[in-house]
């Protein structure tokens, strides 16, 4: 069903000069020769074609392209009408056609086909394009979606639409090597003095006519010659400078053409001039995953075969420009001899297909060279020879010096192993140094030579330093002591080791072998502070005081020493310290020197001193605890605590205190005041005591009023206080 649009399309709708639902500007007159000369290859007359047709009910003037089924019909009886009339002609009864009736029965998936095919022809139109441009680019973007994966290199290129099939447009510009010839239509536009523009066809004797100019022969001259022939010719005529002539293609004549042999769509094509061999590959898919992209032949007649080298191509593709098309040209493309693939540590690892006088280094060059990493003296082949498989592993650094190449045959796989990442030839340096890490060795290398490569700690420990070496069976280790000192200062020291690969330098620090301590102090000073240890033992008590800020106002006049037993960090001992004693005299013998580890905590006054409050709950309006002091009244105490709520009972606030005798037994013991209005104490005021609690209690008869809603047939229906006897007095309603 592929081909019904082209057929249909083409060489009825452009062939008969129809004007069909597109305008008639997209019809050249190269598109209507070629259609009427293809009905005079098959020996008909057109009037007997469109008549015929008339009678079938197909009118070709109103064709509508987007209409499948139309189309459908519209082919059914084209192909009845072609083979009726060329029956006629030899005197045979037609062969069977499709018939209408035979519509219905076409696969649902050949209806899609046919329908979407349909669609994308009359987007093509709607976006500008003439008829014949829209199917070519339809049926080129089909064939690219139907296409594989390319598997040898070179194929992407006509399955990944890098290369693509000019269809008719003006926005082709021609390059200075096309080949002019017979229906090609050129437009000349000049300018300045002189001013003129018009449009020439190259006529079937390859020439054109300008009005007023004798002829201008055009056929097989190249379009860059043929601008500069015709400005020669134009300026006899006319006045113009150097750049006020421009000609251009308008519109490149179509010419058939054959793609044979192993591509995906063999066949006959009807392209555009402005097509060269490759874009013609396009139309017919490329090379099928058999066909060879090294050896492909154009075939033009009374001359020799011209190769195509599709990697030539792809190296310059203005290579494309020397094979422009003829009418009837074949395209041949031969089953692929030598394929070789490469892989590994190549930059472009794929399959290549070589000529007979390509190999090894050829092969490297397509596939862009080795990565850094590959490793040149062992790459292995993997071939077939003598009915069976063979490895072989070349040393190419070696042959690549020596200017050598090796020979590949059909088939060969080649690998390029990449070098390992492992690495041997350092040595470690670990410690007091500015930068720990590895550090390459050359052979004769000795401690003193890498130890240069880096900046040493003040306090490194130098007299005793160890090299940390893998011993001969690579799994145990060895140290080696060296005074570091010796062998930076004299090179012929014995300390000055003949490094090995592998070998770690290890650097001491000073302060690793000194026993970190600190000493703190904390609690009623200004600032606690945690500071390193004076391992001369010259701090004492009152330096710690100093350097914490000094004593806060509420510190206790003692303090409390907490020590740790060395031997036993669990044991702590406790040395109380008089505080007075040594602000009074700094040499007391209280103002002992601090041992590492010693934690100095000055106890405040207020560890020692009980919080007392009082309770405030009942009916005010923030119950709850006040803190206790001397000058607290029950009168302030009700004030803190919000005061009392409405349903207070000012005559009943009982007050419960906690009484203690002499053996610290304990009882609680009740009392009742009355407040005024203003809180103020009615009768004998009572003095609160710590832990008292103050209880107001509820007014007994205070309630708020109760309501009822009244509905119904009354003249006022609503809500209603209830009356002291729970009564509603009706009257008021």
């Amino acid at each position: 069903m592929k081909n019904f649009i082209i057929k249909i399309v083409v060489l009825t709708a452009i062939l008969f000069n129809s004007t069909m639902s597109f305008t008639a500007d997209q019809i050249s007159p190269a598109q209507e020769t070629a259609a009427r000369n293809e009905l005079k290859k098959r020996g008909l007359d057109e009037d007997a074609v469109r008549q015929r047709l008339a009678a079938k009910g197909v009118d070709m003037y109103n064709i509508n392209p987007g209409n499948p089924q139309q189309m459908l019909e519209a082919q059914v009886a084209l192909d009845e009408v072609l083979q009726e009339l060329e029956s006629e002609k030899i005197g045979m009864p037609p062969m069977p056609s499709l018939t209408a009736s035979a519509i219905d029965t076409l696969k649902e998936d050949d209806k899609k086909a046919i329908s979407k095919q349909s669609e994308e022809v009359s987007d093509a139109i709607d976006d500008g394009a003439s008829l014949e441009e829209a199917v070519a680019e339809t049926l080129s973007d089909d064939q690219t979606d139907q296409l594989p994966k390319s598997n040898i290199y070179g194929q992407e290129v006509f399955r990944t639409q890098s290369i693509k099939l000019y269809r008719q447009s003006k926005d082709v510009k021609a390059p200075d090597s096309y080949v002019l010839g017979v229906g090609d239509v050129i437009a000349i536009s000049i300018w300045g003095s002189s001013e003129d523009s018009q449009i020439y066809e190259i006529n079937d004797d390859g020439y054109i006519k300008p009005a007023g100019i004798p002829r201008i022969y055009l056929k097989g001259i190249k379009y860059g010659e043929a601008q500069e022939l015709l400005k020669k010719r134009f300026r006899s005529y006319y006045n113009f400078g150097p750049n006020q002539f421009e000609m251009s293609l308008n519109f490149s004549r179509t010419i058939n053409i054959s793609v044979v042999g192993e591509v995906y769509n063999f066949g006959s094509f009807n392209i555009p001039a402005i097509n060269t061999a490759f874009n013609a590959l396009v139309a017919a898919g490329g090379p099928n995953n058999i066909g060879s992209v090294r050896k492909i032949q154009l075939m033009r007649a009374g001359q020799q075969p011209r190769t195509i080298d599709i990697y030539k191509y792809l190296m310059d593709p203005s290579v494309s420009e020397t094979f422009y098309l003829e009418e009837n040209d074949i395209i041949n493309v031969p089953v692929v001899e030598k394929l070789v693939n490469i892989s590994g540590a190549v930059k472009r690892p794929f399959t290549y297909e070589l000529l007979e006088n390509e190999n090894l280094s050829t092969l490297i060059v397509y596939a862009r060279g080795f990565k850094d990493n590959a490793m040149k003296r062992n790459i292995q082949i993997v071939r077939y020879e003598n009915d069976k498989q063979v490895v072989l592993d070349i040393n190419w650094a070696e042959i690549e010096s020596q200017r050598g190449d090796f020979k590949l045959l059909p088939g060969d796989r080649v690998t390029v192993k990449q070098i390992p990442d492992s690495f041997n030839n350092f040595v470690t340096l670990q410690g007091a140094v500015d930068i720990n890490g590895t550090y390459s060795i050359a052979e004769g290398d000795r401690v003193s030579d890498v130890l240069k490569k880096v900046k040493v700690d003040e306090d490194a420990l130098l007299s005793l330093s160890y090299i940390k070496r893998i011993n001969d069976d690579n799994k145990s280790i060895s140290y080696i002591k060296v005074n570091l000192e010796n062998a930076i200062n004299e090179i012929n020291s014995v300390d000055n080791i003949l490094l090995q690969k592998r070998d770690a330098i290890v650097i001491m620090r000073k302060g690793l072998f000194v026993d970190k301590a600190t000493i703190s102090i904390n609690g009623a000073v200004r600032e606690s502070k945690s500071i390193d240890f004076d391992y001369n033992k010259s701090l004492r008590i009152s330096d710690l005081l100093f350097l914490s800020g000094g004593l806060r106002d509420d510190a206790t006049g003692f303090a409390y020493i907490k020590r740790q037993d060395p031997i036993n960090p669990k044991q702590t001992q406790y040395l109380k310290i008089d505080l007075t004693a040594i602000q009074n005299d700094i040499n007391s013998n209280e103002n002992v020197y601090l041992e590492a580890r010693d934690v100095v905590e000055v106890k405040s006054k207020r560890e020692f001193t009980d919080e007392q409050f009082v309770n405030v709950g009942g009916f005010v309006r923030s119950p709850g605890q006040i803190r206790y002091d001397e000058t607290l009244t029950i009168e302030d105490a009700l004030l803190l605590s919000g005061g009392l709520r409405y349903e207070a009972a000012g005559n009943k606030i009982d007050i419960y205190r906690l009484n203690i005798d002499d053996k610290n037994a304990t009882k609680v013991i009740v009392a009742n005041v009355q407040v005024d209005e203003n809180l103020k104490i009615v009768g004998e005021n009572i003095r609160l005591e710590p832990f008292d609690e103050i209880v107001v209690r509820r007014a007994p008869n205070f309630q708020l009023q109760q309501n009822v809603v009244l509905t119904g047939y009354v003249l006022y229906p609503g809500k209603y206080a209830l009356f002291n006897n729970r009564q509603l007095l009706i009257g008021l309603m």
